[in-house]
């Protein structure tokens, strides 16, 4: 992470957590369906070129040397990522041997590869791919570090055209990080291409753009487009949706007026706690299910229970669990 925070970048975050927050929220019948059906990866997806956008930020100009800057970077981002995932893990998990099986987790095969980070259940899903992406990334920091940064990019594209087809043929599609290597990859182009797209992406083309994008978003919806016949497959992300979170992010990387409403206090305060808001709102939704079942007359309370419990349960975890671990990983290991 930066020393001084960013708050496009946490706004940034902090939205793409309530997509996700939503979306689960309407497939659990607390909103309307339309909110649902595979709305979430536009969130996750966010998630996704931001990694690749602090990255490249970070690492890709730094000396490739293992003591000094790779061996810290690998630490870096396990002690970011690592401790709370394995906490919920493992609640998760032991809580299944109670008999009670959430977060996708019904047999021992499913606890295993979240433990081993093979593939993710449920939410989990998208921490294996990440951290898959952290070792890719070192790859193509090597290459960087050679002068050879297009070639490594090549590299990563032609991995993301042969692995999709084959991994696709075997497992559940988006499980993977070959999946979602382009949006990786659009996120660390965005931060090696910010002058230029400065140029493309100045003045009044930057403020259309940022508008036209707002007024696109209902319409990435996958349940609206297979609604209107514009096609696109529910509870997948599509090449539209792909395509619409790829443009909203390096729109907002070149910081339109447009998007100010993204570095509001609450939203960049969610920002903040947004990996915890992503790990932790399942379990809350599950938990207002049986307070509030979908039969109970108040069941339009449901929402608003869950937003202030979701960020509520976040906000402690981020300070006594999130970051006391990433601290504690740093002072022991770096």
């Amino acid at each position: 992470m930066t020393s001084a925070r960013d708050p496009m970048l946490d706004g940034l975050r902090g939205f793409a957590a309530l997509i996700v927050l939503v979306a689960h929220s309407a497939g659990a019948g607390y909103l309307p369906d339309i909110f649902s059906q595979g709305a979430g990866k536009i969130g996750v997806a966010l998630f996704f070129a931001l990694s690749g956008y602090l990255m490249a930020e970070l690492y890709l100009d730094r000396d490739f040397e293992w003591l000094g800057q790779v061996r810290p970077y690998l630490i870096r981002r396990a002690a970011r990522v690592l401790p709370l995932y394995f906490a919920v893990v493992l609640v998760v998990s032991a809580v299944w041997v109670a008999g009670f099986p959430s977060y996708g987790v019904d047999r021992a095969a499913k606890a295993i590869w979240n433990l081993l980070l093979i593939r993710g259940t449920s939410v989990f899903w998208s921490v294996p791919v990440e951290i898959h992406f952290y070792l890719l990334f070192v790859f193509l920091w090597y290459l960087t570090s050679k002068g050879f940064f297009a070639f490594g990019i090549g590299c990563l594209i032609l991995l993301q055209l042969v692995g999709v087809p084959l991994l696709g043929a075997i497992a559940t599609p988006n499980a993977f990080v070959v999946n979602w290597l382009s949006v990786f990859l659009t996120g660390i182009l965005a931060a090696r291409l910010k002058v230029p797209l400065a140029r493309l992406l100045s003045g009044k083309r930057r403020e259309a753009a940022a508008i036209a994008l707002m007024a696109a978003f209902p319409f990435m919806l996958p349940a609206v487009r297979s609604a209107l016949s514009l096609g696109g497959a529910e509870k997948s992300m599509d090449v539209a949706g792909l395509a619409f979170v790829l443009c909203f992010f390096v729109v907002a990387m070149s910081r339109p007026k447009a998007f100010g409403w993204l570095t509001v206090a609450p939203l960049t305060a969610i920002g903040r706690i947004s990996y915890s808001l992503y790990l932790l709102h399942l379990a809350v939704i599950l938990v207002v299910s049986v307070l509030v079942p979908q039969t109970a007359g108040w069941v339009w309370m449901g929402f608003p229970v869950i937003v202030l419990a979701s960020i509520g349960l976040a906000a402690l975890s981020y300070w006594f669990i999130e970051r006391p671990a990433d601290t504690f990983m740093r002072k022991k290991l770096i």
